[in-house]
């Protein structure tokens, strides 16, 4: 997560062109997105998909675990095993969650990013739907609602 972190709140480039997230009006830091208890459990949901449709073997797993959590933003917590035997490499996993990141939640787009269609919908799906977020389909995923860029930075 501290990778990811690091990856969505740059600071080697200038103020005008990072990511601001706003979420029901009010600003959310990246810290609090990406953290264990925010976005993480979808974006580790979206992540898994992304890797296992690509990789097509069911040897190797991608260790992501998600615990209920009344605290979290889902009612779930992620985490993540050491890479091992059987557990992808932190480089891939890293990048796939970079991926769902910008896919879903616009990380990266310089400018002012609401991501309020994205919580309302999957805070209201229920948690095994969420689960099964593997299988759906990529035309299913195209009707989701989400981010709204609001304000892009000019170039």
């Amino acid at each position: 997560m501290e990778a990811l972190l690091a990856t969505a709140e740059r600071e080697d480039i200038p103020e005008n062109q990072r990511t601001t997230y706003w979420i029901d009006g009010g600003i959310m830091y990246a810290d609090e997105i990406f953290s264990a208890q925010g976005f993480m459990p979808l974006l580790g949901r979206m992540a898994e998909r992304k890797l296992m449709r690509t990789l097509t073997t069911t040897d190797i797993r991608c260790g992501f675990s998600y615990i209920p959590d009344r605290a979290g933003m889902f009612g779930e917590c992620f985490s993540a095993a050491p890479s091992t035997e059987g557990i992808l490499e932190d480089s891939l996993r890293l990048a796939a969650l970079a991926e769902a990141a910008h896919d879903v939640l616009g990380m990266g787009k310089p400018g002012v990013i609401d991501i309020t269609p994205v919580f309302e919908f999957f805070r209201a799906m229920p948690r095994d739907q969420r689960t099964s977020l593997h299988q759906v389909e990529d035309k299913e995923l195209k009707q989701w609602p989400l981010y709204q860029q609001l304000q892009a930075q000019p170039a």
